[in-house]
């Protein structure tokens, strides 16, 4: 198979476009459009931004996009992988003939110490978060450092370092209004019982996503430049540069282990 930037080139030249015109249609950069045509995979933000960025590129030109995702995947993401597992096999052992150092005895009373703290941390958050008082809009930082104050119809709400985001939806019913609003470029993987909303799109400032209704969520984000309106709630993702995914339902938003955040590749 010719190279994955050669096939997606001459393609665009056959049909007569520019990368202008791929750009408007896509909505993605023309310098990332021309990395994918370069196969300059490090031009890039992420290996999550290339295969979506490959995916709409190749679908805007009528070409099989999961063949050229398969290609890039065999090509570089096996080949990356190889590299990792030969670097750790190659790392050296102690030194033969070196003498080994008996292991340290660890302290049982530092941990007891250190488990009692936890225990009070926990304590606190969970009074502070019993004791605040309802409001009809907050805005809440889930999994940032230090806790912020976030004041609003002359009511203030302590936000706290928590895997768990409260959220306010309203009426009786059970589903949950979900609007994904970018601050920036984001990645978004949206599914909702299985039901692909958002297949792995790259949104930009000033086009969020629709207003979606249903009763549960997953979310997940190539970076923090979002940031999502549940209900009536506004929920502020960390701006730290790294994925994040969420599960959304009337309970709350909760953060996702990497592991099972969705996948929309």
């Amino acid at each position: 198979m010719p190279d994955i930037g050669a096939t997606l080139r001459e393609t665009r030249m056959r049909e007569g476009l520019d990368i202008s015109d791929i750009e408007a249609s896509t909505k993605i950069r023309a310098k990332y459009l021309r990395a994918l045509e370069n196969e300059e995979w490090d031009l890039l933000p992420g290996p999550t931004f290339v295969k979506s960025f490959l995916r709409t590129y190749a679908e805007a030109l009528g070409l099989d996009s999961r063949m050229l995702l398969e290609e890039y995947k065999l090509r570089y993401e096996r080949f990356e992988d190889y590299d990792t597992r030969a670097a750790s096999q190659r790392t050296p052992g102690p030194a033969a003939g070196r003498e080994r150092r008996p292991p340290r005895r660890r302290n049982p009373a530092r941990w007891i110490f250190i488990a009692a703290a936890v225990m009070v941390v926990i304590i606190v958050i969970a009074l502070l978060d019993s004791g605040s008082s309802p409001k009809k809009d907050t805005t809440t930082t889930v999994g940032a450092g230090a806790p912020q104050t976030t004041t609003s119809n002359a009511s203030t709400t302590t936000a706290t370092t928590a895997s768990i985001t409260k959220v306010s939806t309203a009426g009786g019913g059970r589903s949950v209004t979900l609007q994904v609003v970018p601050t920036g470029s984001v990645y978004v993987c949206l599914i909702s019982h299985g039901k692909r909303l958002i297949n792995g799109q790259v949104l930009e400032v000033g086009h969020p996503s629709a207003s979606y209704h249903s009763t549960s969520y997953l979310l997940s984000l190539g970076n923090g430049n979002a940031r999502l309106r549940v209900g009536s709630t506004n929920v502020a993702v960390p701006d730290n540069g790294k994925p994040i995914g969420y599960s959304i339902s009337r309970k709350g938003a909760r953060v996702l282990a990497a592991a099972n955040r969705p996948n929309c590749g």
